[in-house]
């Protein structure tokens, strides 16, 4: 503000500027000071960080062992107990012999109706001392039991507050009739005269009541009271109860009160000489004259508190006050002094901390509440004292036996009022007076010496062990780590907060002044101008005003300074049992103060439900009702663990969370006792490995549980290395990220375990710092595409046993609502496809989530208890994965989303869907408290159209009810739960109605699939398919109408089909099955492969690469794709052709039944041929490939063996020139044999099919003419070439290159077809606009026909060819599309071209067909400027040319996957 200020300045006073520019100026310095100070901020976190992290993290392990007290339900224990029950219920500690609760027994029954007065009843000490006086009652022989004196407070009655007060769980043990018998309540005031009783009251009391002890509890615990007030509230209530007390009608009545135990100024003790049980000199002064001046000018008084070194006017007046009691002979007095009271150790249940914070539960609330506030904890023991170890040393002293029983039984007569007088039953108007208090002569160290007057120290002796203690910096830590934990304030702010409070003041050993000036300067001053100015400025926003509220209390650190940096040594009866953990203990008052500050948040924030025990457990971690601490950024960059990914990747996650969901929550109930139970196994021992197990829903998984224990680094469960499928490494930079963060992958879908697992636990082992490991794996493997329980693997638990040590296992389920890709996965299997994790996917998701299309509703998060497993023994692996899963499957929740969804699913109600999984057990969202807030929910995502996506919410509990289907539908029971007992069934007899309806809505839609699949199956065997394949019969089915979700069809069709693809295309057996490799006999070694398209040395290989994602690749070096992962080409095939290939399932291979086929040549007619000519064959194998071609259907009757099914030609004969084709041809006519050329054999008009014998009765010779291929002649100036017919297209195109010319042809079947070929089928390829079809090439050809060799031109000119003649047939007409009808092509002269200078390639993509049609029609009147190739090609075909293409680069896929106009899936090349 002041650089902007004299910037302003600056240009006002000394240069003109528009004010455009003036704002501008100021702007951008606002902004560099912005900048500046928020780059400050995060360095210093950063160190902040560096300096306090791993202190903070060290410490935390209190946190980690008993965070699960904060959850404890044992203070409902109490409610449904019987007395008996409550009184014998094991209590190790407070039955020690100093505790021990007397049993009281006179002659006299009149004793038996004794009563007890109490006051302070609805204070701390009061609350829990008056449960157990009623609970111990008979023991403490007070059946007529407690006179209750309370005044009235606020409006509200005495005897209202304490109807309130028995209305309390804690006094369940009563019943109604017996509260009001019990408990008698007297309005009155002790610092009253009378103590504020009425007449009627007072003489209730003195002389109708058998009242035998007096217990005063009421005080003011107040450090910053005036003298006046504290003497009033302490003093003079005290000596009224006394009084009164004197004028009871038992004349064994005692007076018990309650002081402190820091009563001895500055005195703290030692061990050589702790602190007495004695009454603390006063030094010169006089208790009554002390007395005196706190009620008046309170000089006197205040010098002797300064001098005596007492720290409030609490304690000075409590001793004071001592020392005036101690001078009434008359009452039988006791003084019990506890020190600091802190919550219950044991009852009424652990943590119990009464209605209101007190003492050092309220320290910790400040702390809590206001962290900027400035503490100085000293590494000093805490003088505590449990508030059940206060009441029962308060009942034990007061009911001692030895004294009681004899003043039981003393005679009314032998006691004497000494000066009192005592209140008669007709007094009009009873008074109380006290004695002269400075006529006592004896001294008060020697009135505590008489037996009428006693005091005990309510401590632990110093002797006690230090187990049993803890200081005030593990206090300060705990209630940091407990705040941090659980959100209350930010772990930056915990830095700070220690590294002042723990760390710099304790170790500059300031006193208590220093302190106060420090305190005053840094915190107090700057509230009270805050305060001061919103005053004065008439504006009042919420926070000022809680701050306002607040700064009454921020002395609270100035009060407790005196305790917090001294040690205390008492001498007591009290001596620390074993039992007692200090360390325990002080989190116990942690806890207590973190539920009081809950409590008050959630009245001041209105919150409709109390915070209990249930709320507490439910810890919200994410989603957009999270409400963070601090930033985003600065909470991932202060957390004190992870490195630089994982903070990353913690903010990014967080982000995302807050995005797509309502609320991420987790039961932290049952993380905190997994983390305390590797804690105490720490404790005893090295650290177990933890293996975290998940269930596996989501892409979501892998990050949750690593977001949890990033989140919450107080549960010393560390980040987990994650078993992730190796389908995260492949994602570009996702991949890599990943490592970073943690992960390492395993190669899943092989059919078998990952054989190096094991050797990557070890290696994590071996490379961690710590004793153990937690690696997070999920035991399903894949995740569930449909929301089931997949059945678990064993690979990985197996690799437990291999690596030694022992490990943990925790079962985790997490629960969805809405899974993340859901909306994706259904579409899969309404599709039949299966797609994979890629980046497009997720950058796709990430844009749907900026745009706030994403919504998932809530993820609860629960773990179960931890399994054991030791590596060195022999484990069930399969039993233990059962257990694991059945540990998750037992905390599945739902909620109203779940209920709708299944409602609208099976055309049920809602209130009968709801009310039905209820029945069954299953439990509602843990939010919720009842059912009907469940279905209240409105904040859920919207209820799936999708019929296959509704089933796969309903399957979210699928398996809870698959035991109601044991009986009708066995196969659809496992399918509901694959690790179901099938021997355990539920009854259908007598269900509830609603679940009767449910499973009966549920039946019926399995009854519909499976009628489908039957009707299915049916149909198409009656249409010749023995073995349909599953996608085949669900292809079937989906063609039709039908009402039943594809996921349901899909199930049933899988039980009648096992297998991917059960029903392969070859049923011969294995050993029937010939070899790929080219081991058939034959005459030539042909480099073409029978049964398949293409060349021995070339083909498609399907296989798994490193990562176990399946592939294609191309084998050889033919083809430029050849080498390269054909990644895109799978899901492509499965895309269009919904089937699904599965790399285990071998393919079927041509079959040896071709071996059978006969040949109708006799054996004279076979001589005859080799002896005539040099290459003819009649193995089966040449006969086969020549009497077929590469079409699907004869490659499909190849591969099956029913070649013969078609007929084959009795043998092959290769020629060799000219002259043998006319001898062929010749001997043909004389044998009457029908010949069939055969060029490359690609078959596409079926020329190389032989006619049925009923058509063609002859025996069918095939002429193979590829051995006819030399380059005859070229004329170079003609522009003409004579070549044989049996030359392929590419070894005709590679020797004209050679050449530097080219006949400018290109069919598809170029590297197969024959030049022969063309002609005969009258061949078109696709450079025609610049070349022609063949019929615009071929200039002459040679026709070996059954008369003779046609052809036409001069007999001695090789090299020429005649001109176009108008008189008799053209005979390239007659031979072009012939198909050997006319003759044998032997060869062809054909036109050339020069090589063109420059051949260029390009394309273009088009929004749709319809606009690259145009674009043909329009490029085809381009006229020469015509390229010589235009192909329009469609959808389809654009992308297997894609699929073909092998991995793009990452900055194509890209741009691919930002500019969505072009995406492949709806565009054309």
């Amino acid at each position: 503000l002041f650089a902007i200020s004299a910037v302003i300045l600056e240009v006002a006073f000394f240069q003109y500027v528009p004010l455009s520019q003036l704002l501008l100026a100021a702007a951008m310095l606002a902004f560099k000071l912005t900048w500046t100070m928020l780059s400050l901020f995060i360095v210093f976190a950063i160190i902040m960080r560096w300096a306090m992290a791993d202190f903070y993290l060290n410490s935390s392990k209190c946190f980690a062992k008993y965070s699960s007290m904060l959850f404890d339900d044992s203070n409902d224990s109490f409610k449904e107990a019987s007395i008996s029950e409550l009184d014998e219920k094991s209590q190790p500690f407070l039955d020690m012999e100093t505790l021990r609760i007397p049993f009281l027994h006179c002659g006299d029954a009149s004793t038996q109706d004794g009563l007890v007065l109490l006051t302070g009843a609805t204070g701390f000490i009061g609350r829990l001392l008056l449960r157990d006086l009623l609970l111990h009652r008979k023991s403490l022989a007070i059946s007529g039991g407690v006179v209750v004196l309370c005044r009235a407070k606020r409006g509200t009655t005495g005897h209202d507050r304490i109807i309130k007060l028995l209305n309390d769980p804690m006094y369940s043990f009563l019943s109604e009739i017996e509260k009001q018998n019990l408990v008698r309540v007297v309005e009155g005031d002790v610092t009253a005269p009378n103590v504020g009783l009425s007449n009627a009251d007072i003489d209730a009391i003195c002389n109708t009541m058998n009242i035998t002890h007096v217990i005063h509890c009421a005080a003011s615990v107040s450090f910053t009271q005036t003298l006046k007030d504290a003497a009033v509230s302490n003093i003079t209530s005290s000596l009224n109860l006394q009084t009164l007390t004197s004028h009871l009608k038992s004349t064994s009545v005692r007076y018990i009160h309650i002081s402190t135990a820091f009563v001895h100024g500055g005195m703290t003790g030692s061990k050589n000489n702790p602190l007495p049980k004695q009454l603390h000199t006063l030094g010169g002064y006089d208790a009554a004259d002390l007395y005196r001046s706190m009620l008046g000018t309170e000089y006197r008084a205040s010098a002797a508190m300064n001098e005596l070194r007492f720290p409030n006017t609490y304690t000075f007046s409590k001793c004071v006050c001592e020392h005036l009691l101690s001078r009434n002979r008359n009452v039988k007095t006791v003084v019990v002094r506890p020190s600091i009271v802190g919550p219950a150790a044991q009852q009424p249940y652990e943590g119990w901390a009464g209605d209101k914070p007190t003492t050092i539960v309220a320290a910790a609330c400040l702390y809590m509440s206001y962290q900027w506030n400035l503490w100085c904890f000293g590494n000093h023991r805490v003088p505590y004292i449990p508030v059940d170890v206060v009441s029962r040393f308060i009942l034990a002293k007061a009911f001692d036996m030895n004294e009681v029983s004899s003043r039981m039984c003393e005679s009314p007569a032998s006691c004497s009022d000494d000066g009192f007088e005592r209140v008669s039953q007709t007094s009009d108007s009873p008074t109380f007076e006290f004695d002269n208090l400075a006529a006592s002569t004896t001294s008060s160290v020697d009135s505590a010496q008489s037996k009428d007057f006693s005091i005990h120290n309510c401590t632990w002796d110093w002797k006690s062990s230090d187990s049993a203690m803890f200081t005030w910096i593990d206090y300060a830590l705990a209630v940091t780590h407990l705040g941090g934990a659980l959100g209350h304030f930010s772990r930056l702010t915990a830095y700070i907060g220690l590294f002042m409070t723990v760390r710099i003041l304790p170790g500059m050993n300031v006193r208590k002044e220093t302190f106060a000036t420090l305190h005053k300067i840094l915190v107090q001053l700057p509230i009270d101008a805050v305060v001061t100015c919103f005053d004065h400025l008439g504006y009042r926003p919420r926070v000022i005003d809680r701050l306002s509220k607040l700064s009454a209390f921020l002395d609270l650190p100035l009060l407790f300074f005196s305790f917090m940096n001294n040690d205390f040594y008492f001498a007591s009866d009290l001596v620390a049992p074993d039992e007692l953990n200090g360390e325990r203990y002080l989190f116990s008052c942690a806890a207590a103060a973190e539920r009081f500050v809950s409590t008050i948040k959630a009245r001041r924030d209105n919150k409709t439900r109390s915070r209990d025990s249930h709320d507490l457990s439910i810890m919200s971690l994410g989603g957009a009702v999270h409400l963070p601490a601090s930033n985003d950024l600065f909470w991932a960059l202060t957390q004190p663990r992870g490195n630089s990914f994982v903070r990353l990747a913690g903010w990014v996650f967080r982000k995302i969370l807050r995005a797509s969901s309502v609320d991420v929550t987790i039961d932290f109930q049952s993380f905190s006792r997994a983390a305390a139970l590797f804690q105490l196994s720490n404790l005893e021992g090295s650290r177990p490995h933890i293996v975290l197990a998940p269930n596996h829903r989501s892409f979501f998984d892998f990050f949750l549980v690593s977001y949890l224990c990033f989140a919450l680094p107080e549960l010393h469960i560390d980040i987990p290395f994650i078993a992730a499928a190796d389908d995260f490494e492949r994602l570009p930079l996702l991949g890599w990220l990943a490592t970073k963060a943690n992960a390492f992958f395993v190669k899943r879908g092989r059919g078998k375990a990952d054989p190096s697992l094991g050797e990557t636990l070890n290696m994590l082992k071996d490379n961690h710092d710590t004793d153990g490991i937690v690696v997070e794996v999920f035991l399903e493997g894949s995740r569930s595409r449909d929301r089931r329980y997949l059945k678990p693997k064993t690979g990985f638990l197996r690799c437990l046993s291999v690596a030694e040590g022992e490990y943990v296992v925790v079962p985790i389920a997490i629960n969805y609502e809405e899974i993340p890709e859901q909306t994706h996965l259904a579409r899969d299997v309404d599709q039949g496809g299966r797609s994979r994790l890629n980046c497009r996917g997720l950058l796709t998701w990430l844009k749907k989530i900026i745009s706030g299309n994403v919504s998932i509703g809530r993820i609860h998060i629960v773990a179960a208890s931890p399994i054991g497993v030791n590596g060195a023994m022999e484990t069930d692996f399969g039993v233990l994965a059962v257990e694991i899963q059945q540990s998750q499957q037992d905390r599945v929740y739902f909620s109203n989303y779940h209920i709708r969804t299944a409602a609208m699913a099976l055309g049920l109600s809602v209130d009968t869907v709801s009310r039905a999984l209820v029945a069954i057990g299953c439990d509602f969202w843990p939010d919720y408290n009842k059912l009907e807030e469940c279905l209240s929910c409105k904040d859920v995502p919207v209820t799936p159209n999708l019929l296959s996506e509704q089933w796969m919410v309903l399957l979210h509990f699928g398996h809870k009810l698959s035991g109601f289907f044991t009986k009708s539908h066995p196969r659809w029971c496992k399918w509901l739960n694959e690790i179901g007992n099938e021997s355990e069934e539920f009854s259908n007899d007598n269900l509830d109605p609603s679940v009767e309806a449910l499973v009966k809505a549920i039946g019926r839609s399995f009854d519909k699939a499976d009628d489908l699949v039957d009707k299915a199956l049916a149909a198409l065997r009656s249409k010749g398919f023995r073995s349909p394949t599953r996608d085949h019969v669900v292809q079937s089915i989906l063609s039709k109408p039908r009402d039943c979700p594809v996921l349901l069809v899909r199930a049933a069709v899988s039980f009648e089909i096992e297998g991917a693809e059960l029903a392969s295309l070859g049923s011969c057996s294995d050993d029937e099955q010939l070899s790929v490799s080219p081991s058939y006999e034959c005459l030539i070694n042909e480099d073409q492969c029978l049964g398949f398209w293409g060349y021995r040395d070339s083909g498609f290989v399907l296989k798994m690469d490193q990562y176990g994602e399946t592939l294609v690749t191309m084998k050889g070096d033919r083809y430029t794709i050849c080498g390269k992962s054909l990644r895109k080409l799978i899901p492509f095939i499965e895309t269009e052709t919904s089937t699904r290939i599965d790399p285990l399932n071998e393919p079927s291979l041509p079959s040896s039944n071709l071996v059978s086929i006969p040949c109708d040549l006799m054996d004279e007619d076979v001589d005859l041929l080799k002896s005539t000519f040099a290459m003819v064959s009649l193995s089966v194998a040449d006969r086969v490939g020549h009497g077929s071609g590469h079409a699907q259907e004869e490659i499909y009757l190849i591969r099956t063996g029913e070649a013969t099914r078609i007929r084959l030609p009795d043998a092959v004969v290769w020629p060799l020139s000219e002259d043998e084709v006319m001898d062929l041809v010749s001997l043909a006519k004389n044998k009457n044999w029908c010949l069939i050329p055969f060029g490359g054999g690609t078959n596409v008009s079926h020329a190389t099919r032989c006619p049925v014998k009923g058509v063609e009765p002859r025996p069918i010779l095939s002429v193979d003419m590829k051995l006819m291929d030399n380059i005859l002649w070229v004329n170079e100036e003609d522009g003409l070439a004579h070549v044989q017919a049996g030359i392929t297209g590419r070894a005709l195109v590679e020797e004209m290159a050679k050449r530097g010319y080219t006949i400018g042809h290109q069919p598809d079947s170029i590297e197969f077809s024959t030049l022969g070929g063309w002609i005969a089928t009258k061949a078109s390829g696709m450079k025609r606009n610049k070349y022609g079809n063949i019929e615009d090439i071929v200039k002459s050809v040679r026709i070996a026909g059954s008369n003779g060799l046609l052809w036409r031109g001069r007999q001695d000119d090789d090299v020429s060819v005649s001109g176009r003649e108008s008189r008799g047939m053209d005979l390239c007409s007659v031979a072009i599309g012939s198909e050997g009808c006319f003759g044998i092509i032997t060869s062809a002269v054909v036109r050339i071209w020069p090589l063109p200078e420059c051949q260029e390639h390009d394309s273009v993509v088009f929004l749709d067909f319809e606009h690259g049609l145009r674009f043909a029609r329009d490029a085809a009147r381009l006229g020469p400027k015509l390229p010589s190739s235009v192909r329009l090609l469609d959808n389809e075909h654009f992308r297997l040319g894609q699929a073909l293409q092998g991995d793009s680069s990452l900055v194509e896929r890209s741009l691919a996957h930002l500019w969505k106009r072009f995406h492949p899936a709806t565009r054309l090349c």
